[in-house]
């Protein structure tokens, strides 16, 4: 009796319900705060530098989301190569005009931020959401902020542009990189499929509870900013665009400071 060979079906992009997005979003912020509050603070105190901890724990962190993409991909049945990078996770070229409309969309998402940040400072003065001790002065509202640093969590700045370069690979690479693999690339074209024009909206929102669990301070704060980014990867149908509206916001702020630091004498 012979046997029939058939294609396999090509895989395609399931829906993702509300309740399943919210444990998605959970389980990341759940895993980002153990690396936060527990991990970095541990290393810490068994004598690695600051700068050292932060790195590490961070970057664990945004590993685990990549593995989770990784391994979300190969269940759905999805080859593990540049076709799925560019077309299943987005990020693939585009147009001049969706450049343009990305850097607008930073540019509002930027000054509507910044109108928040007392909204910041009230939050982080309550008892119960200071900022603790081990995280660096850029993501405490209540350090006053300067165009140059002079130290960096426990690293003199002055002539030292490994600082810059490590920190540049970790945001280029593991914060960007890590973050829009999987809320972008893989969790948000699963949300349009169930909630249609209105998905940046929701992603946007579970994006900003995603980081209570580590700066609760920050609620009113990144609401703008987590609704531009996930509006400009829907807008434009590519996660370079959420990568740079993400990466502009997270780089301004850090790489300004630190370059003025090392350049001063």
């Amino acid at each position: 009796m012979s046997r029939t060979l058939t294609l396999a079906e090509p895989a395609t992009i399931k829906p993702l319900t509300f309740p399943c997005a919210l444990l998605y979003f959970g389980l990341s912020a759940l895993g980002f705060r153990i690396c936060v509050y527990e991990l970095m603070p541990y290393l810490i105190k068994i004598g690695v530098g600051s700068f050292a901890a932060f790195i590490g724990s961070y970057s664990l962190a945004l590993v685990g989301l990549m593995l989770a993409a990784v391994a979300a991909l190969y269940r759905d049945g999805f080859p593990l190569n540049q076709t799925t990078f560019q077309h299943r996770l987005r990020f693939k070229s585009m147009a001049f005009r969706a450049w343009c409309w990305t850097i607008g969309l930073f540019l509002v998402g930027f000054l509507l931020t910044g109108l928040l940040i007392p909204s910041a400072q009230a939050i982080a003065r309550l008892p119960t959401f200071q900022p603790p001790p081990f995280l660096p002065d850029i993501l405490n509202p209540l350090t006053p902020k300067t165009n140059t640093l002079t130290h960096f969590m426990g690293v003199s700045l002055a002539g030292q542009w490994w600082v810059l370069i490590i920190y540049g690979v970790f945001l280029l690479v593991f914060n960007l990189l890590g973050e829009e693999i999987w809320f972008r690339g893989y969790l948000l074209p699963r949300q349009q499929i169930q909630h249609g024009r209105w998905t940046w909206l929701i992603h946007g929102f579970l994006w900003t509870l995603f980081h209570l669990p580590i700066y609760p301070w920050y609620l009113f704060y990144l609401l703008p900013t987590a609704l531009t980014v996930s509006y400009a990867a829907q807008k434009t149908g590519s996660s370079w665009a959420s990568y740079l509206v993400h990466g502009l916001g997270n780089g301004l702020l850090t790489f300004i400071p630190l370059t003025m630091g090392i350049l001063s004498n």
